[in-house]
């Protein structure tokens, strides 16, 4: 066995189960950019994100940039790339170093798998990405990206981004899919679908506790680098980085999981590099006494293991979000304000209760029995990171509690509608959240406090 044989064999450990589904990982996958795109800060944040999302599944991949390879770079990159081209050479090598990855001027005759971005891309595509702010748009036909909205519209981009990633997948099955225009900011589709706000000023959530640094977590801190943040950040996470994490993270690297003969590094340090003002915790979060009693502003609960959930609860955080994927292609976004929403320890007893592990999809099995059932799609967890990344923008805005919604769901592979949303209440039983009067005494300094209605 060469060594790129052992790299996919132990990175695609999970997607590999698709193969039972005719997943053809050795097919070409074709993204082409019109003109006008890779001008555009827009522009190229989504064919960079398309192409970190592909790369994790695909092992060969052609953007097509008719004489724009050498373009200025306007969108931040942590290689110091000057230049489009490059910065599309570093991220597709270092997250698939076996892979076939190139830049090209046309595309190839007889593609089956593709996506185009921008108004002015290649006709004869399968599927074409837009974005106009935070509305992303996947159609047949071309879709402009809407520049001069504002920088608003990186929302969308990075919206497009996914969707444009789960049509190839799906594209790769041979499972048809339908057009679609879904909101980063208010979640929903169609009509009912929201622009959000032209700007994209870096938010301040305040003191932040994020609990888990696996897929969602690092999604989080990649759309959170590119959009702007402040605040001071926990992370906490003793897990190190393994290669099969590699393919549904939008930060983790082959390096980072000691391939192919150096040490894994924690996910909790890597995280907290991408975060302004962070500190890492190399523990599990029943093991960190370090953080004991201290007192957070907003909490994002991104782990399931160890009662995780329940001993979180217990803190009773004014604000706390979560987002998770499950089975049949979802992406999910969980609110939990004090005083007007349930508690997480009562909406994940009832909410998919064997659908959280992250990015993961159920399969049927045809590998060994030591190497599971479930699959990882980065496009989940870029898309559940998403949400969350938006749910903070709207915090800091003012928006996130507009609506009685609490749960939102996309649902990628829904052949009729794939925005859902709806409310979650507490059990008539649950003794989480303390009462009325002993919420408004010990509301303390923090930045929501005046969420609760106690307060």
């Amino acid at each position: 066995m060469n060594d790129c044989e052992e790299f996919y064999r132990r990175r695609d450990r999970r997607t590999r189960e698709y193969e039972a589904r005719r997943l053809r990982t050795s097919q070409p996958v074709v993204v082409a950019a019109g003109p006008e795109v890779v001008e555009g800060e827009a522009g190229q944040f989504l064919l960079l994100t398309l192409a970190n999302l592909l790369a994790r599944v695909h092992r060969r991949v052609a953007v097509v940039l008719p004489g724009a390879e050498d373009t200025e770079l306007r969108v931040p990159d942590s290689h110091g790339s000057s230049s489009l081209g490059a910065a599309l050479r570093h991220v597709t090598s270092e997250i698939d170093p076996c892979g076939d990855f190139a830049l090209r001027d046309e595309v190839p005759e007889g593609t089956t798998v593709g996506v185009g971005i921008g108004d002015h891309a290649p006709a004869g595509l399968p599927w074409y990405v837009g974005a106009k702010g935070a509305v992303a748009v996947l159609d047949t036909e071309p879709s402009p990206i809407a520049e001069g909205y504002g920088r608003g519209s990186l929302r969308g981009a990075g919206l497009a981004a996914c969707l444009g990633s789960a049509a190839a997948f799906h594209a790769a099955h041979g499972i048809t899919l339908l057009p679609r225009r879904l909101s980063a900011w208010n979640y929903a589709e169609g009509d009912a679908a929201e622009l959000g706000p032209s700007t994209l000023e870096p938010i301040d959530p305040g003191r932040v506790l994020l609990v888990g640094a696996g897929a969602v977590g690092s999604a989080l801190a990649y759309w959170l680098r590119q959009f702007g943040v402040g605040g001071s950040w926990t992370v906490v996470d003793r897990d190190v980085v393994k290669l099969h994490n590699t393919n549904r993270s939008l930060l983790f690297l082959p390096a980072d999981a000691g391939w192919p003969s150096r040490s894994p590094r924690y996910k909790a340090n890597i995280v907290a590099a991408t975060l302004p003002n962070s500190t890492a915790v190399r523990e599990w979060y029943d093991e960190a006494d370090q953080i004991g009693e201290e007192v957070f502003d907003v909490i994002l609960p991104l782990a399931n293991e160890r009662d995780v959930r329940s001993r979180i609860a217990a803190r009773n955080a004014t604000v706390m979000l979560h987002a998770t994927t499950g089975q049949t292609y979802v992406s999910q976004l969980h609110r939990h304000v004090r005083g007007l929403d349930d508690c997480i320890e009562c909406r994940m007893v009832d909410v998919m209760p064997a659908a959280m592990e992250c990015s993961d999809v159920k399969v049927p099995s045809q590998g060994p029995a030591d190497e599971g059932g479930d699959a990882a799609l980065p496009s989940l967890s870029a898309a559940s990171g998403l949400m969350l990344a938006t749910a903070l923008q709207r915090l800091c805005a003012g928006d996130l509690t507009r609506t009685r919604s609490n749960k939102w769901s996309w649902y990628f592979d829904s052949e009729r509608r794939l925005s859902q949303q709806g409310r979650q209440v507490c059990r008539a039983d649950c003794m989480t959240v303390p009462p009325r009067e002993l919420r408004a005494r010990n509301a303390g300094d923090r930045k929501w406090r005046d969420l609760d209605p106690a307060v």
